[in-house]
């Protein structure tokens, strides 16, 4: 099975209606759409979640990998149209990458099969980003980062 590494959008914001612990740590999320998208999966770093259509039809399929969970949805008054964006659920991953159908490479990213890479591109993928999976792939990190001057001092 072919399996590819996800690079989602992030049209929301989650910060402005959520409760969080105080250390960063979200308790309730309430998801608000703050622009308009034909996705059907989008991320920040820490979360994943994908639209009610889309939730329905991986429920149905008997994908491995993930749980969902329903989450509050909003929707900003900066664009009129946003009424019409799909309600959104949680993805939830708990497959083991290159193996199940859902799983993380590393905390922040996201592979997933074929066959729900097929289920993504018809319920819409304008701006996820698809590429090749490498169990070896790592996020690329700057040298300025890497490179910590002010600790020789």
């Amino acid at each position: 099975m072919k399996f590819h590494r996800l690079q989602m959008s992030r049209p929301f914001d989650i910060w402005k209606h959520s409760t969080n612990d105080g250390k960063g740590n979200l308790t309730k999320i309430v998801f608000e759409y703050d622009l308009p998208s034909n996705d059907c999966i989008f991320s920040d770093v820490k979360h994943i979640f994908v639209t009610r259509s889309l939730a329905d039809v991986l429920s149905k399929e008997g994908f491995t990998g993930y749980s969902l969970s329903p989450v509050i949805t909003t929707y900003s008054d900066s664009y009129p149209n946003l009424q019409k964006q799909d309600p959104v659920w949680l993805l939830e991953v708990s497959g083991a990458h290159g193996v199940d159908d859902f799983g993380m490479l590393t905390p922040t990213i996201l592979i997933v099969s074929e066959k729900v890479l097929s289920v993504i591109k018809l319920h819409g993928s304008d701006d996820v980003k698809v590429f090749d999976y490498d169990p070896n792939y790592r996020h690329p990190v700057p040298d300025w980062l890497l490179n910590d001057d002010d600790a020789e001092e």
